[in-house]
């Protein structure tokens, strides 16, 4: 019960630090600067050849489900996890 005064502050304040974190959109220079940011593809890191899976490839069935998830690095299969 020592917790209980923490964790009810704690639901109180989050959402007001929430709203100080979320940028002010409604300025036209700091959207024009975020937009410029999110649309400068040259600063996008490239990871292989083109068509070369890295990372983690996940199937779906037609609802929704993971039929199967494999790991790639290098375009070579590391493990099937699923």
């Amino acid at each position: 019960m020592k917790l209980l005064p923490y964790l009810l502050s704690s639901l109180l304040f989050s959402p007001l630090m929430a709203d100080e974190a979320k940028p002010n959109l409604d300025d036209p220079a700091k959207l024009e600067k975020t937009l410029a940011e999110a649309l400068n593809l040259s600063v996008i890191e490239k990871r292989g050849e083109e068509g070369e899976l890295n990372g983690l490839h996940t199937e779906w069935d037609g609802n929704g489900k993971v039929t199967s998830q494999t790991k790639w690095e290098n375009g070579e299969e590391l493990e099937k996890v699923k």
